[in-house]
């Protein structure tokens, strides 16, 4: 009877030295998977779709329907909050006068397009500072860029703050960016996921 009880105590013991590790990898595989979920805005208007963290609130631009903005969840609905911002923007052909000075009656290609739109769009930017494709998970044709920025003349140019183009369509484009520096990480990883809805 004694030996009988040793023998299943023994067993007992190696079965928990069994499990508890799968228990312990359940349980951390669980987590990961958890910390990863998030939310994804779709947008009807330019049939596109960004995946997002649940620590960050959406708010569609309600005139235009054509992006959102993102904050964190912990500060005010007020879009003076939003750390990225994404939209559908037209994509001018070669006879508007957007891009009439930099290309020729052919039309260009988008990478070209995208060296020099920030200089045509947003008055404060001088000339591209860098650009990289962007690995998107949908496999869109999308370029990281930075601009030379000066905010007032006579104030030293510094280097903007990322914003992503992606091609759509013959007619859009789609333009992320990045409004705080401290939230880098997590507009770069959206910025993967941005794709086209069929």
């Amino acid at each position: 009877m004694i030996l009988r009880k040793h023998k299943e105590s023994h067993t007992l013991v190696l079965l928990l030295l069994v499990l508890l590790p799968l228990g312990i990898l359940l349980v951390s595989c669980a987590s990961a998977s958890s910390s990863k979920a998030g939310e994804t805005y779709r947008n009807d208007t330019g049939k596109f779709s960004i995946d997002y963290s649940s620590s960050l609130a959406v708010r569609e631009y309600p005139t235009t329907k054509d992006g959102a903005g993102f904050r964190p969840v912990s500060t005010p609905s007020d879009p003076a909050n939003e750390v990225m911002m994404i939209s559908l923007l037209d994509y001018p052909s070669a006879d508007t006068p957007i891009v009439r000075s930099s290309f020729d009656s052919k039309g260009t290609l988008f990478s070209e397009y995208v060296k020099v739109i920030g200089t045509k769009m947003i008055e404060s930017f001088i000339a591209l500072q860098s650009i990289k494709p962007v690995s998107s998970t949908a496999g869109g044709t999308c370029y990281e860029t930075t601009w030379q920025q000066r905010q007032l003349p006579g104030v030293e140019i510094k280097e903007s703050l990322p914003i992503v183009y992606c091609y759509a369509d013959a007619s859009h484009v789609i333009q992320f960016g990045l409004e705080k520096k401290e939230f880098l990480s997590a507009f770069e990883e959206m910025a993967r996921s941005i794709r086209l809805e069929k």
